[in-house]
C-alpha cells in the first residue's frame, strides 16, 4: 500500500496525515488521564519530535 502512495507523490500527505491521528489519540488520552504538568510536557515533547523525525527525515 505504501507503494501506491509513492507513485503518487502523496508519502509526505499520508505521514501528515497519520501524524494527525497520532496527535489527536495521544491528545485524548493525555485528556482522560490526569497528568502533571511534568508529564505533560515529557509527552507533548516526545510526540513533537517523532512526527518531525517521521515528516522530515531524508532517508524514509
Amino acid at each position: 500500500m505504501l507503494d501506491w502512495f509513492k507513485k503518487r507523490r502523496m508519502l509526505k500527505r499520508w505521514q501528515i496525515m497519520c501524524w494527525s491521528l497520532i496527535c489527536i489519540f495521544a491528545g485524548f488520552y493525555m485528556s482522560l488521564v490526569e497528568l502533571n504538568i511534568y508529564e505533560w510536557t515529557f509527552i507533548s515533547i516526545g510526540i513533537l519530535w517523532g512526527g518531525w523525525d517521521l515528516l522530515f527525515s531524508k532517508n524514509r
